[in-house]
């Protein structure tokens, strides 16, 4: 079990692993000092970088989040296709952040614990922790179910 937010699927594609590159291409900005037209087109779903046979995107976002995950994937061929296999983390600086919140709220919980008088502080310390992980929990969750639909239609969909 991890401690951080991880999510790993399998995609089983019908198309060798050098076919699911290329539309992955299609849909990714690799550089970054393409044009803007190209970087505003709607057709571009990803930021990332691809190699031969494997990738590390990011979903292609107007605003913002910090639930966003990093999507690592590899491929394997197989008789009659290729399998992807991949895998979906929090980027470092969000897990820095997670990290040291949750560091910092079971410090607190201790430390009012042992000397606190009053035990509603540590009660209350040791909540803010909970429910700061659950809300990186369900928004990473949710941010993962968006980017594999993304993911698989950049995939099954591509002309």
């Amino acid at each position: 079990m991890h401690l951080l937010p991880v999510k790993k699927r399998t995609l089983v594609l019908p198309y060798s692993h050098k076919e699911a590159i290329r539309q992955l291409m299609r849909c990714t900005i690799t550089d970054y000092s393409t044009q803007k037209a190209e970087v505003d087109s709607p057709l571009k779903l990803f930021h990332g970088n691809i190699r031969e046979n494997a990738f590390t995107l990011s979903r292609k976002v107007k605003v913002p989040s910090n639930f966003l995950p990093l999507i690592k994937g590899k491929f394997s061929d197989t008789t009659t296709g290729s399998l992807l296999f991949v895998q979906y983390q929090l980027f470092y600086s969000t897990k820095v952040i997670l990290v040291s919140s949750c560091v910092f709220s079971l410090f607190f919980t201790l430390l009012f614990l042992l000397w606190g008088t009053n035990p509603l502080y540590w009660i209350f310390a040791l909540l803010t922790g909970l429910i700061n992980y659950w809300v990186t929990l369900i928004n990473f969750n949710k941010q993962v179910n968006i980017c594999h639909e993304v993911l698989e239609r950049a995939l099954f969909n591509s002309p």
